[in-house]
């Protein structure tokens, strides 16, 4: 018996020198312009307790001595403290990397940090790793709100649909497409070319446009000469071309010889004389008597596809920028 009360004495001291491990930790998180509200602060080892910090920057959370505390708010870079007395004082530094980033808006440029509408851009790297010959098709995927449907995969007819924030208007609800400010359509623009999209999504962002960009804007900035060094770029790709499944049509003969059949069943006149089938089965009269299969004709080749681009830009007295561009295709099958 005084041993069993010896270790429920011991295990109740294990219990309060845990408890005492266990703290109220509070202080106050700011920046160089003041206190911050609204920081995200959690538990690195125990992500379930958060909390974040008001108006005057003060917080307060249950942690243990020696977990770290992660601090976090957008547009500032993240911290991690460990935890060593019941009082911190936190300063965050603003991540200029995205608030300084240069975006195109309708009426010059703003850095994303002085931004108050709703403006998304990518630049020219985001198009290189994809093999397109039409910057609809290009953009797919790339822009939050931005739906691109392509209806058709004919040659000179593959471009997309562009819908921003869904159907804007009832009759026409494509967005407002601008080319180095002149009001044009994106599929007559090389991917290449490019250097930068925007794409202005609300009111307040398109508003000095006008009745045209009830559906949006999308501005496009083509490459032009740069200062420095010479440069000297090559893009290119290739590939193949094969039909999934091509249809068997019926030869001009048997065509004829059948059509006949079904009139003579229904007791109407013959449609073709025995002179007719027969130059339709000797082919002695292609003029006259045509057989021409088309899909061998179009279809025929080895359906090899091809584009390269070689760009080359340069400043010194004057702007520079030149490209060499090469694009064919063979038919396939």
């Amino acid at each position: 018996m005084p041993n069993h009360v010896h270790a429920s004495n011991t295990d109740k001291n294990i219990a309060q020198f845990q408890l005492s491990q266990q703290q109220a930790v509070s202080g106050s998180v700011s920046s160089s312009s003041g206190p911050l509200n609204g920081v995200t602060i959690t538990v690195k080892e125990n992500p379930a307790i958060a909390t974040s910090t008001d108006k005057k920057g003060e917080f307060s959370i249950k942690a243990n001595s020696g977990q770290t505390l992660i601090f976090s708010l957008v547009g500032f870079e993240k911290l991690e403290r460990v935890v060593t007395s019941a009082n911190m004082s936190i300063q965050l530094t603003e991540s200029n990397e995205t608030l300084n980033e240069v975006v195109v808006v309708g009426f010059g440029t703003q850095k994303k940090v002085n931004l108050t509408g709703a403006v998304q851009a990518i630049s020219s790297k985001d198009l290189q790793d994809r093999p397109v010959t039409n910057v609809s098709t290009a953009l797919q995927g790339k822009f939050a709100g931005v739906t691109i449907i392509q209806n058709s995969g004919q040659p000179g007819k593959d471009g997309g649909t562009i819908r921003i924030r869904g159907l804007g208007t009832t009759n026409n609800a494509n967005p407002l497409v601008l080319v180095d400010g002149v009001e044009s359509s994106m599929n007559n623009i090389n991917p290449n070319d490019i250097e930068n999209i925007s794409v202005l999504k609300d009111g307040p962002s398109a508003a000095i446009y006008g009745s045209k960009a009830a559906n949006g804007v999308v501005l496009i900035t083509t490459k032009k000469g740069k200062m420095g060094d010479p440069q000297l770029t090559y893009s290119g790709y290739a590939g193949w071309q094969d039909p999934t499944r091509l249809p068997k049509y019926m030869r001009s003969y048997d065509h004829a010889v059948i059509l006949n059949e079904a009139l003579a069943n229904q007791k109407l006149a013959l449609r073709f004389s025995e002179a007719d089938l027969e130059g339709f089965k000797n082919k002695s009269n292609p003029d006259k008597y045509p057989d021409t299969d088309w899909l061998d004709l179009l279809y025929s080749g080895s359906g090899l596809q091809q584009s390269h681009n070689l760009q080359f830009w340069c400043y010194r007295k004057s702007k520079l920028y030149g490209f060499f561009r090469f694009h064919g295709s063979e038919r396939c099958y």
